[in-house]
């Protein structure tokens, strides 16, 4: 059984939090500034002011975007605290049990640094705000608040407007990609995050060329043979990816557990 003591995890998060300011502060800051940069250069572009509304909603959507590609991506850096000795040494030797550092280790590059990210967003529409109140005057807006809420309400299906199943399938398809990039993060110590994509990367290449060809036609006409079966396949498929999510953090994990301090190794084995 895996060993876990909600106080001993609060203490551990604590000093995670605790050592992990300067990042957290460099992710917000960074996030602030590529997309200030990035507006500044769509504006610029503009042939006036007029189109700042509509630059503000697309750059609403891309951080959006960006941020829940980080979401995917993030659990790679799983093992980032290991690059230095030190650090590796100083968590190693930590008074709590293993899965208590895998779990304070995945919130923390998930849930803290995504939340990091939201107040370098808040950050940028404060800051776009208040040069467009100087240049253009009451048209001005906040672009972060009202997209944050209309996707949040899409996201959660608050307004029930999307069925169970399909929300359902788009939480275990983020939990699957996560697991994927938490796998190849802790069995590669090096470059995980780049790896794990060029693989992805690679299988999507294979699946469009096969979907786009005689697999179009295949899949199209098993969909009209199967119609009516179409609900249970979708459980079915609900109930794969999950087992999928838990044998790769499960993966994961083990070899997580594995860990040593060793800077010059490649695979985590």
């Amino acid at each position: 059984m895996m060993d876990f003591k909600f106080k001993r995890f609060v203490s551990l998060m604590r000093w995670t939090l605790a050592r992990s300011k300067k990042s957290m502060v460099v992710i917000a800051a960074s996030f602030t500034g590529v997309l200030l940069f990035l507006m500044g250069m769509a504006i610029t572009g503009a042939e006036n002011f007029k189109d700042y509304h509509v630059i503000l909603e697309r750059m609403s959507g891309l951080a959006m975007g960006m941020f829940i590609i980080f979401l995917i991506v993030s659990p790679s850096f799983l093992m980032a605290n290991y690059k230095r000795r030190q650090g590796a040494l100083a968590y190693l030797t930590l008074p709590a049990s293993s899965f208590e550092k895998y779990l304070s280790r995945f919130l923390l590059v998930t849930v803290v640094w995504g939340c990091c990210l939201i107040v370098g967003f808040l950050v940028f529409d404060l800051v776009q705000y208040v040069i467009a109140s100087i240049v253009i005057g009451r048209e001005a807006e906040l672009g972060t608040f009202s997209y944050i809420l209309n996707t949040k309400v899409a996201f959660f299906n608050i307004n029930g407007s999307t069925s169970f199943m399909h929300m359902l399938f788009l939480w275990l398809l983020l939990l699957w990609f996560q697991s994927i990039y938490a796998f190849g993060g802790t069995f590669l110590r090096k470059f995980q995050w780049i790896f794990v994509s060029v693989i992805l990367l690679f299988g999507l290449i294979v699946f469009l060329s096969w979907a786009t060809g005689t697999g179009a036609r295949s899949v199209a006409t098993w969909l009209m043979e199967h119609k009516d079966q179409l609900p249970l396949y979708r459980i079915i498929l609900c109930v794969v990816m999950a087992l999928f999510v838990i044998l790769n953090f499960r993966l994961s994990f083990r070899f997580f557990k594995r860990t040593q301090v060793i800077q010059n190794k490649w695979f985590n084995v």
